[in-house]
């Protein structure tokens, strides 16, 4: 509800004069969004980001439990665990396998997420960015913004287990959900839910802008390009999306450490409600989002918020290339195949 409402009203300011009534909108026909001029139906976008969400995160999901355990909060006193550090650790609590942990949560959550992405992405990019508009760089974040948010609604809840798994907090998938429910119902999946919002949105907007300029800057995704060409351009799309991840996780990185203490902070030594303790009651140490801003930059320092700056820019920028990459491989070839 949320994307389409942000989605009709960027079709409005798209269309200043006389808003959507200036348009003479067939409703039926707007809604009827797979007859878009490429020819391209519903299903072969959803099984196109079904494909992109599943390889993007298995392709760098060793690096992305790296991360993971460089960001989390370690208790009072704890040293900064480095990135050597961190892949030592996982050695020696499960070997190879532990750089794995979690994989379960995350698949299942991606492809419904990474569907609910591309198909806004998608309906956005017919209804909304016009490439000949003085206002394409922001029409083109605004569909970014949307699409970001269908995806984040679905895949919050996954990213938290997922992560308590890789630092080693529960064994699988059912004890954690089952622990946090248990703990304090809902909440514990969704606290992080706001910053991963103020984090993913920007995110979102730019890598979407950035992304569509290089595409439209190379030539990609002509109307009137042929079999041959569409097979040519494709390794192109995997250099616009990388480039477009480095430049918008590197911009996007402060938040990205507030996002994981706040789903990570009772996870500390590894033990489940291991943080800071009055009596037997776990004391959450980081409440919302401005108090863990305050809290990294009072113990940390601004230096706090770059902690995993480098395994994250390793991570999102092929991620980006192998998710819409993929995403535009296997469009292209369920196109070529329904002609």
């Amino acid at each position: 509800f949320g994307s389409s409402f942000f989605l009709w009203s960027a079709m409005a300011h798209s269309h200043p004069v006389g808003g959507l009534d200036a348009l003479n909108v067939d409703i039926d026909a707007w809604l009827e969004w797979e007859e878009r001029k490429e020819g391209v139906p519903f299903r072969h976008h959803a099984a196109a980001g079904a494909s992109a969400g599943v390889m993007e995160h298995l392709f760098m999901y060793p690096v992305d439990t790296l991360k993971t355990r460089v960001q989390a909060w370690k208790g009072s006193g704890s040293a900064t665990t480095t990135v050597r550090e961190a892949a030592i650790e996982v050695m020696a609590e499960g070997g190879y396998r532990g750089f794995f942990r979690g994989i379960p949560a995350v698949v299942a959550g991606c492809v419904p997420a990474h569907i609910a992405l591309f198909t806004t992405f998608e309906f956005g990019k017919l209804h909304v960015i016009n490439e000949d508009s003085p206002y394409h760089v922001w029409q083109s974040g605004s569909v970014g913004v949307c699409a970001q948010l269908a995806h984040d609604g679905i895949l919050t809840p996954c990213d938290v287990v997922k992560q308590r798994l890789q630092l080693g907090t529960y064994p699988t998938v059912r004890s954690c959900v089952a622990e946090l429910w248990k703990a304090d119902g809902l909440r514990p999946f969704y606290r992080s839910f706001g910053a991963t919002l103020v984090m993913n949105l920007p995110f979102g907007a730019a890598f979407v802008a950035t992304n569509e300029k290089l595409k439209s800057a190379m030539g990609l995704g002509s109307a009137s390009r042929t079999t041959e060409q569409a097979k040519a351009e494709l390794p192109r799309y995997f250099l616009a999306a990388g480039f477009a991840g480095a430049v918008s996780s590197a911009l996007t990185q402060p938040l990205d450490v507030v996002k994981t203490r706040l789903q990570t902070q009772d996870c500390a030594c590894g033990v489940p409600l291991a943080c800071e303790k009055t009596g037997t009651a776990p004391v959450v140490k980081y409440e919302n989002i401005s108090s863990s801003v305050r809290l990294i930059l009072r113990e940390e320092g601004a230096a706090g918020f770059m902690k995993g700056l480098l395994p994250r820019v390793v991570t999102v920028a092929p991620s980006a290339a192998v998710c819409w990459g993929t995403y535009e491989t296997v469009k292209t070839f369920l196109g070529l195949s329904a002609l």
